[in-house]
């Protein structure tokens, strides 16, 4: 709706043109910055400082940079070629996964002086687990009934 309004408007087509580069150009970006980001959290993070214990090279972290960049895209492929649902509801889970997972963790990181790091991942684990499960009970598959939520909370987006 927002890349049509333009055209709604009656606005001359080279407008139109940059209003819908505008918007590619952000979505492209986002990608760029989220594959670059899974890339370098998997070679430096999980390889670097977890599997090799300090002994990989450069050329073997952008190796393992570029396997996880590869895997990434093809997740992303297979996600764009099946879409899992309707993208608002697969925002507003991934909302409410992050939600759960980080704003306990991150309230009692700021009120609670004893709040330490196996406390914060235990917290994080409770509560990803909780919301995963309750989204996978809630599923239609499973024969939960549309009113049947725990405390009348769906966990899908009303849109």
């Amino acid at each position: 709706m927002v890349l049509a309004s333009p055209e709604i408007g009656g606005l001359p087509a080279p407008i139109i043109g940059l209003m819908a580069y505008g918007g590619m150009a952000a979505a492209l970006s986002t990608a760029a910055y989220l594959l670059l980001v899974i890339s370098s959290a998997a070679s430096h993070d999980i390889y670097y400082r977890m599997i090799s214990k300090e002994q990989a090279s450069n050329a073997k972290q952008m190796l393992v940079a570029r396997i996880a960049m590869g895997v990434a895209v093809v997740i992303a492929v297979i996600g764009g070629l099946n879409p899992p649902g309707f993208v608002a509801q697969v925002v507003a889970l991934a909302f409410g996964i992050a939600a759960s997972t980080l704003l306990p963790v991150l309230i009692l990181g700021v009120f609670w002086k004893k709040a330490n790091a196996k406390g914060a991942v235990t917290g994080m684990l409770a509560g990803l687990i909780f919301s995963v499960s309750y989204m996978i009970y809630t599923l239609e598959i499973f024969g939960t009934a549309a009113n049947d939520h725990v405390f009348g909370i769906s966990p899908r987006a009303s849109v």
